[in-house]
């Protein structure tokens, strides 16, 4: 008995050393292996624009992303490959049109490589890129006084900024502009407030929301899209080289120009319904405050350059300007305006991750 307890013993101490401590060569049991969950476009979708943003969820131990586009569910044409993608998006270059297209996925830690996900299928439509119509005003370039004497401390010094040539979008983004956005990248779209959405401005939204919007669309249209700088926002808003030097964005009486907190009622209003500037841009007063792509800081007009300024370099605040419907005044003095985000020359900022119910913007293209 007392042999056969030892001979038990040494085939279970041969049996440990071969098979139970034995290394797992297995890469499927590697902490690489944990693939992405692939998000947009959702398996099986049609209609896809022909440069679409391929989304995806975050993976922790990731240090990079691989994808692959294939015509074939096995891979044996590849049309479109990516690879150390550190996002959890890519924007594929010009598809054909009524194609059915396949993606997968797979990650790098550094050291090892996960095996792919399971592909996911779509199919393009007919159009090229999404067609969003910004109505873009041109704006010639000239020099201006920026800043206003009588405003608030981050107002001062009034100094002579010159700009280039660009052109600037008539009115507001508005919700059914951004929702296309969305719905082409597979992003949550934004809360309306109860207020409705279609032609009334994009609020909610962020700057990084803003610039993400205008990447997207550059992508889509191959033109540079962006959001406007400081300088830029004010001198459209002033009316350019037609302006007649007016308080508000196209007049010195605010309720005629701009929506705000006497006439809105609580809430956004269509956009390009209220009088409109001397360059035929509308609700740069009131309606939404609109994010500026600018750092801001209450000094910079003691030093920034004089041609085309850009903000400084950095910072913890983005610019928004142009007031809301929330936007009120306060007389002082002798009439004087004291507090009034709508006049042309005020300065405020956000963080920029907020999303407020009075936040939106506008865009820029460059010439």
């Amino acid at each position: 008995m007392k042999m056969n307890r030892i001979l038990r013993l040494l085939i279970m101490f041969f049996l440990l050393a071969n098979y139970g401590c034995k290394k797992d060569d297995n890469p499927a049991n590697s902490s690489t292996q944990e693939t992405p969950t692939l998000i947009f476009p959702v398996n099986s979708s049609t209609n896809i624009v022909l440069k679409p943003a391929l989304v995806w969820n975050k993976v922790e131990n990731a240090a990079s992303y691989n994808l692959q586009v294939s015509a074939q569910v096995n891979f044996s044409n590849i049309v479109q490959s990516y690879s150390n993608i550190t996002d959890t998006s890519q924007t594929l270059t010009l598809l054909s049109p009524n194609t059915l297209y396949y993606w997968r996925l797979n990650i790098s830690d550094g050291k090892n490589v996960s095996g792919w996900t399971k592909p996911f299928s779509f199919t393009t439509g007919k159009d090229s890129v999404v067609q969003i119509n910004f109505n873009w005003i041109s704006v010639e370039g000239s020099s201006f006084l920026m800043g206003s004497e009588s405003g608030d401390p981050d107002e001062k010094p009034v100094h002579n900024i010159s700009l280039n040539n660009f052109s600037i979008s008539q009115y507001e983004v508005t919700y059914d502009q951004f929702d296309l956005f969305c719905d082409a990248t597979g992003r949550m779209k934004p809360n309306d407030n109860g207020w409705g959405r279609g032609n009334k401005p994009v609020t909610n939204v962020s700057w990084n929301d803003a610039a993400d919007f205008c990447k997207w669309v550059t992508s889509q249209t191959g033109k540079t899209i962006r959001l406007p700088t400081e300088a830029e926002w004010e001198f459209a808003a002033k009316g350019g080289i037609l302006s007649n030097g007016f308080l508000y964005s196209g007049g010195d009486s605010l309720n005629e120009i701009a929506w705000n907190f006497t006439n809105a009622i609580g809430s956004t209003h269509d956009v390009g319904t209220k009088k409109g500037n001397e360059l035929g841009i509308f609700d740069m007063s009131g309606n939404v405050w609109e994010w500026c792509g600018d750092w801001f800081d209450e000094t910079y007009y003691s030093y920034s350059p004089s041609v085309n300024p850009k903000g400084p370099l950095n910072g913890t605040q983005k610019v928004i300007r142009g007031g809301s419907w929330a936007s009120f005044t306060v007389p002082g003095g002798e009439g004087e305006i004291v507090v009034n985000g709508c006049r042309v020359t005020d300065r405020s900022n956000s963080d920029p991750s907020v999303k407020s119910a009075d936040f939106g913007f506008r865009c820029v293209i460059e010439e």
